[in-house]
């Protein structure tokens, strides 16, 4: 064998070498991570990844994203483990998902994100941490709500202003026409509403069965509503034949 392809030989056996160490290194830490899980018990699928980030375990969490699992796993809801987080009020694991490059517009079966699930619980922090991500505030679930929209009508209203900041739309609406503005008023969140008529809303906006906010707020009492709409120059009108009638409160929710 001549001296050159000797030195070829060594040389394919050296790459070959390195190239098989390179892929043990990569493989070690995700065995070790899984073995670790093992011995806490933690069986390593999808749902006790999820589990993991809706219970705060960070170092099971830890564990699973270095083994290798998906950040995008989905439970039987569509929900990834930076939503079922964000619902949980995990912040410390919303931030490390984050981080870690989760999608943070993913949607769930529902259409909904985790900024939307931030928005209805009050997270503010978790809010907070998905809008400077990125996070798109204006997009819709399959019911046609808004982050905003949830945050109004459980009447947070620093979640709503942050939204806000970030550039949410006021006029968009839900599948039965409504508008965030509308929202607030059918619930008597006087708060949300004069913030969100001090940002510019459509005070004569009407939902899909011709009721206005004022029409809303007289017909459940909200006098405090009343009173900052006619504040802002909302006059109440008689009901038309498509506002009168019994069943309209059903239908607003």
């Amino acid at each position: 064998m001549s001296l050159s392809i000797m030195r070829w030989s060594h040389s394919l056996m050296l790459v070959t070498t390195l190239a098989g160490a390179a892929s043990l290194a990569c493989a070690r830490p995700a065995d070790e991570a899984r073995a670790q899980l093992a011995q806490m018990g933690v069986p390593y699928t999808e749902k006790a990844f999820l589990d993991s980030a809706r219970d705060g375990n960070q170092v099971a969490l830890e564990l699973f994203l270095r083994s290798g699992m998906s950040l995008e796993a989905r439970g039987d809801d569509g929900q990834t483990a930076l939503q079922v987080a964000t619902l949980a009020g995990r912040e410390a694991l919303v931030e490390l998902l984050l981080e870690r490059g989760a999608d943070v517009d993913a949607r769930d079966k529902f259409g909904g994100t985790a900024l939307m699930t931030a928005a209805w619980k009050g997270h503010d922090a978790a809010l907070r941490a998905l809008l400077q991500r990125g996070a798109k505030p204006d997009v819709q679930a399959r019911t046609g709500m808004t982050a905003l929209m949830f945050a109004v009508w459980e009447n947070h209203a620093t979640a709503a202003r942050l939204l806000l900041d970030h550039g949410a739309a006021l006029e968009l609406r839900d599948e039965a026409g409504r508008t965030a503005l509308l929202r607030a008023a059918f619930q008597g969140h006087v708060d949300v509403l004069r913030l969100l008529l001090a940002r510019g809303a459509d005070a004569h906006a009407r939902a899909h069965d011709g009721r206005s906010a004022m029409d809303l707020a007289l017909a459940r009492g909200h006098a405090e509503v009343v009173r900052a709409l006619t504040a802002s120059g909302v006059t109440a009108a008689p009901p038309s034949p498509r506002t009168s009638g019994a069943g309209h409160a059903g239908r607003a929710q």
